[in-house]
């Protein structure tokens, strides 16, 4: 099950989190054996971000994915991550953070996978 949490010191309107959700769970297709049925989506607007000790329009994405996928995989996951966010919610993609975590083992429905 991939996880895609996603803080921003932007307003995100509840469309806007529809829509990002649409569209991250496409983009999450990008990853062999991975798609939207599966995936989780979190969403934290509003946080206060500070980067190079300034408030600017800000995103960090942290994408937890069970297995090891591909880098080729993943760096085509990191270029459509980043035109999602920018283009939805108007952040230079200097602007937009990914952070990617691997693991062997995710808990659901009572078990480990």
């Amino acid at each position: 099950m991939p996880c895609i949490q996603m803080s921003t010191n932007q307003t995100v309107s509840e469309e806007k989190k529809e829509t990002l959700k649409t569209r991250f769970g496409q983009a999450i297709e990008l990853i062999p054996g991975k798609s939207e049925k599966w995936l989780m989506c979190v969403f934290h607007p509003t946080c206060e971000m500070w980067f190079q000790g300034r408030q600017e329009r800000l995103a960090f994405l942290e994408v937890g994915i069970y297995g090891q996928p591909e880098k080729e995989s993943l760096n085509q996951l990191t270029g459509e991550l980043m035109q999602i966010v920018s283009s939805e919610l108007d952040i230079s993609k200097e602007h937009i953070y990914i952070k990617y975590a691997m693991t062997p083992c995710w808990g659901w429905n009572g078990k480990n996978f």
